[in-house]
């Protein structure tokens, strides 16, 4: 679940940046673009420091991977609890998963009660699909004291997926496919491996191949034509947001 957070975030990281209206936060952006990430690192501090919680963020973001400067967990919590407060819902994400897996570094057991906690704030007060995506498939594993549940996590999931999140749509697509805790139903896991498809053109293509090559024997080309059909009024009824 991490590594398709992680990814997430580094792929969104520039067009999130694009549509802010902090001007110091794009400078410092420029400079990152530009390949000066120490002097981005530089002027971000500064903004964090003035209370910018975006430019925590990415400050966070920054020592949690180790990009131009030395990883650091104990500064990357630092940042991403400044930005999380701020209401940042990457940030609450990242932060989820510090405290899901721990932190040998920070000296942080894994806290499944509080890395839910930021993960379901994300979901709920910023309806993020990523954080969606993560809490449906949770429920549906009963982690961390959750009631394991099929229908939660499907909710989690489907709401995910009408905001066209790959991953979500994926796993929509082994759970009507496989019957896994629904009415088995080829045809709607087709459909919801060809919005996949459609949807994740510039996305995570080892996943899609994977799923078709896993579903190959429940999914026949009958259930790919008709998958097809009912992926276009899907997206008819659930628009882009």
């Amino acid at each position: 679940m991490v590594r398709l957070f992680r990814s997430a975030v580094l792929a969104g990281l520039f067009g999130f940046v694009a549509s802010s209206a902090y001007a110091d936060v794009n400078v410092g952006m420029s400079l990152f673009s530009e390949g000066k990430v120490d002097l981005a690192a530089a002027e971000w501090a500064q903004d964090a420091e003035n209370g910018n919680g975006l430019a925590a963020y990415l400050l966070g973001t920054l020592y949690q991977t180790g990009n131009g400067v030395e990883a650091s967990d104990v500064k990357a919590i630092q940042y991403l609890s400044q930005a999380s407060e701020d209401g940042i819902a990457d940030a609450q994400i990242a932060l989820a998963f510090i405290y899901l897996e721990g932190s040998e570094e920070a000296e942080i057991e894994p806290n499944a009660e509080l890395g839910l906690q930021w993960l379901d704030k994300a979901a709920v007060e910023h309806f993020h699909p990523v954080a969606q995506y993560h809490l449906g498939l949770m429920h549906r594993a009963g982690y961390g004291g959750l009631m394991k549940s099929g229908a939660e996590g499907n909710r989690w999931l489907l709401l995910s997926a009408k905001k066209h999140y790959v991953p979500a749509l994926i796993e929509l697509g082994y759970i009507y496919a496989n019957g896994d805790r629904v009415i088995e139903d080829p045809y709607k896991g087709a459909m919801y491996l060809e919005l996949a498809r459609e949807f994740g053109a510039d996305g995570p293509q080892d996943m899609i191949r994977k799923a078709e090559s896993d579903l190959k024997f429940k999914v026949t080309a009958e259930h790919v034509a008709e998958g097809k059909v009912r992926a276009q009024a899907w997206k008819k009824s659930n628009p882009a947001r």
